[in-house]
């Protein structure tokens, strides 16, 4: 489906997941929020990446909020 962010410049709606976020904001079905951490502070390992890809099914990346 269209995305519900238009762009301000031409008003084209693009897919979510064609947006370039640059890790400083994103979308999700599920995630998991880490606190009292600042942004860019911390990295998830791959490790563990790897082991909510398996449990879940889907692939996992991060942002910062």
């Amino acid at each position: 489906g269209q995305g519900a962010l238009p762009c301000p410049a031409c008003d084209k709606r693009p897919p979510l997941q064609a947006i370039n976020w640059r890790k400083a904001g994103g979308f999700a079905r599920q995630f998991i929020m880490i606190t009292d951490i600042h942004p860019h502070e911390a990295l998830p390992q791959a490790s563990l990446l790897a082991t909510l890809q398996k449990l879940t099914g889907g692939e996992w990346r991060y942002f910062y909020c």
